[in-house]
C-alpha cells in the first residue's frame, strides 16, 4: 500500500499537497511504513536492514546530523554571498546556483563534523553518567 501511496504521489505532481487523498491516507500509510522501519531496526530481524543501516556513510552522516541541522542555515547566511561573488567569476545561472550550494552544503557538513568531534562528544561521553 505504501508502495502505491509513493507512486501516486510522485506520478501525479500536479497534486501538489492539497490533494484530499495524501491528507486522508497518504500521511498514514507514510507513517506505518517509517514506523515499520524503525521495528526493524530495533528487532534487527531483517538482515538487508542491517546491511542498509551499517553503511559507514550513513553512520557518518547519522553522526553529524544535529550539527547539520543546526549549522546549515547560519553557513548559508554566512557564505553564500562570498561564494555567491566567487563562484559567479566562473559560472552562471543554475550551475551558479548548484556549485554554491554544493560548496554551502561541504561546509556546513566540515563544521558539523568538527562541533561532532570537539563539541557534541563530551557530552554523549556524559550521558553514562547521568542515565
Amino acid at each position: 500500500f505504501a508502495g502505491l501511496n509513493f507512486a501516486f504521489f510522485f506520478v501525479n505532481r500536479r497534486y501538489q499537497f492539497s490533494f484530499p487523498y495524501l491528507a486522508l491516507a497518504g500521511y498514514t500509510t507514510f507513517a506505518m511504513i517509517f514506523g515499520l522501519l524503525v521495528n526493524e531496526v530495533v528487532t534487527k530481524q531483517t538482515k538487508l536492514v542491517q546491511l542498509l543501516f551499517n553503511i559507514p556513510l550513513l553512520k557518518f552522516f547519522g553522526r553529524i546530523s544535529y550539527g547539520f541541522y543546526i549549522f546549515h542555515w547560519p553557513v548559508y547566511l554566512l557564505l553564500s554571498p562570498w561564494l555567491f561573488s566567487w563562484v559567479s567569476k566562473y559560472a552562471s545561472g543554475s550551475s551558479l546556483q548548484f556549485i554554491v550550494s554544493v560548496l554551502g552544503t561541504l561546509a556546513a557538513i566540515a563544521i558539523s563534523w568538527v562541533s561532532y568531534q570537539y563539541y557534541e562528544k563530551y557530552f554523549l561521553k556524559l550521558k553514562d553518567k547521568f542515565a
